[in-house]
């Protein structure tokens, strides 16, 4: 039995797997075990139907750790196939890219789904809080 909020990994890790190109360069960070890499977490609505879904890697929660002096949390909606918002967790680092520290899928814009995302981002980076954070001033954020 998988425990609860988190993801069955057996079928997404196979999956992951094959994306990697079999030519890509010895640093692709997919072609490492999985189980080091990726984390992810969910939860699930009093339907017992799925809510939020979050996920982040390895490499983001080391570029976190020295990138959070700003964090951009920006969201995405009624782009996706779900009409679900699509939320992008993402800094810069010192030249001047873009890093994604984790993306969440979240069931509604309210106040709890965010709230939701933004302590799971906080839980799995060890309670490191980001310095700011700049958001597209939905209400609910």
């Amino acid at each position: 039995m998988v425990p609860r909020g988190t993801l069955p990994s057996p079928s997404v890790k196979h999956h992951l797997t094959r994306m990697v190109p079999q030519d890509s360069s010895p640093g692709w960070y997919l072609r490492m075990p999985l189980q080091q890499t990726c984390t992810s977490r969910f939860s699930i609505d009093d339907k017992d139907m799925l809510a939020n879904i979050f996920w982040m890697d390895s490499h983001s929660r080391f570029e976190y750790q020295c990138l959070r002096d700003v964090l951009i949390f920006d969201s995405t909606y009624k782009t996706n196939a779900y009409a679900k918002p699509l939320v992008l967790f993402v800094g810069v680092n010192n030249h001047h890219m873009n890093y994604v520290f984790g993306i969440a899928l979240l069931s509604d814009k309210t106040m709890q789904s965010y709230r939701w995302a933004i302590n799971t981002l906080i839980n799995f980076m060890g309670h490191k809080h980001p310095i700011s954070m700049l958001t597209d001033r939905d209400k609910a954020m």
